[in-house]
């Protein structure tokens, strides 16, 4: 329970209190890598830079204890792309720079960005240890790469995890699904989406992750279930409208996709993905007529586009506007002879006469 209250202090802000339960924690578990990070990070908030120094080494030269903190049954934990040794060195090179010992976390943010290339926050500190060091361009380099990568994410917690299990907190349940989608863990992230959403059944935020994550799994009704829940709290909302679209037109539900494109396309005129899918749900219908108007713009939008000609080509074939379709399958082929050739191979272009 020490490690609890320390993780409840540190959200009241009374890091004091947490170097007390942390202290407490350790002595129990000399070998507690987490706690010995979680102590270096307040150690680093209080300034303390010496002590803070010793718990991040303390944290390298743990692990824990195997058997002590075990993962609860039936749900995985949040994804753990970086250990939390990686973490733990960060922290020692933020000491290091905040000390003026930019030299030395280069050496070991270099050593740790060898074996972690895309740590993203090693990048972002690693940048500022080399603008220290008045060396500006290496610094540009690594701020970009940074800039690129996941900025920051906790590193992952079975304990706290555990209690997010136990939690009706919805703001906290909403904030480490969001956390998880991050790192692309669809099923933790919706697991906790759904606990926040038993606790309050009308709070958009979870219910927007919970769309949102289906959708990114491609589980499409599921991702329409959420998607209609999210617009009956928000009508206005363009982006689940986009998402809802296509999540109906990929379940061949293209009547009850149109709607949603004609919403878009009416505050979103110059829209490229709405004109391509409203045109395509459209020659599904069979309203061949209406749906080469959408293509067409499309092809206004982005005349690079090798998927809209193919479609305005197989709507001027059904037209019988053979000679039209020829071109647009020329221009299609010219953007692209490889992907041309497979579609060809696929016979999704119409063979042109």
């Amino acid at each position: 329970w020490h490690y609890y209250q320390a993780m409840l202090d540190e959200s009241l802000g009374d890091l004091e209190a947490v170097v007390r339960h942390l202290g407490h924690v350790i002595a129990i578990d000399p070998a507690h890598e987490l706690a010995w990070y979680r102590l270096g990070e307040v150690r680093f908030k209080l300034q303390q830079y010496e002590k803070a120094e010793q718990a991040y080494q303390r944290a390298l030269a743990s692990r824990i204890a195997g058997g002590r903190i075990t993962s609860p049954k039936n749900q995985p934990l949040a994804s753990r792309r970086f250990p939390t040794q990686d973490y733990a060195t960060l922290g020692l090179a933020r000491v290091q720079i905040a000390q003026k010992r930019s030299e030395d976390a280069v050496q070991i943010l270099c050593l740790l960005l060898h074996r972690s290339p895309r740590f993203g926050p090693a990048h972002r500190v690693l940048a500022q240890a080399y603008k220290q060091l008045g060396r500006e361009s290496q610094a540009r380099r690594h701020q970009d790469q940074a800039n690129d990568l996941t900025h920051y994410l906790p590193p992952a917690d079975p304990m706290f995890d555990a209690l997010l299990r136990e939690s009706y907190d919805v703001a906290l349940l909403r904030k480490h699904a969001a956390i998880a989608q991050t790192k692309r863990n669809n099923t933790w992230g919706f697991y906790l989406a759904s606990r926040a959403l038993e606790a309050d059944s009308k709070d958009v935020g979870a219910v927007k992750l919970l769309a949102e994550l289906s959708y990114d799994a491609k589980q499409w009704q599921v991702a329409e279930k959420f998607y209609i829940q999210l617009l009956a709290l928000k009508p206005r909302e363009l982006d689940a409208h986009a998402n809802l679209a296509k999540a109906l037109r990929l379940q061949g539900k293209y009547a009850e996709a149109i709607p949603h494109y004609e919403a878009l396309l009416a505050r979103k005129p110059d829209t490229f993905e709405m004109h391509n899918g409203m045109g395509t749900s459209l020659a599904r219908l069979g309203r061949i007529d209406e749906a080469l108007v959408h293509f067409q713009e499309g092809a206004r939008l982005e005349p690079d586009s090798i998927g809209v000609r193919i479609n305005m080509a197989q709507a001027l074939e059904s037209l019988g506007r053979l000679e039209e379709a020829g071109e647009q399958c020329r221009e299609a082929q010219r953007l692209d002879p490889k992907i041309y050739s497979r579609l060809e191979q696929q016979g999704q272009v119409p063979a042109q006469r």
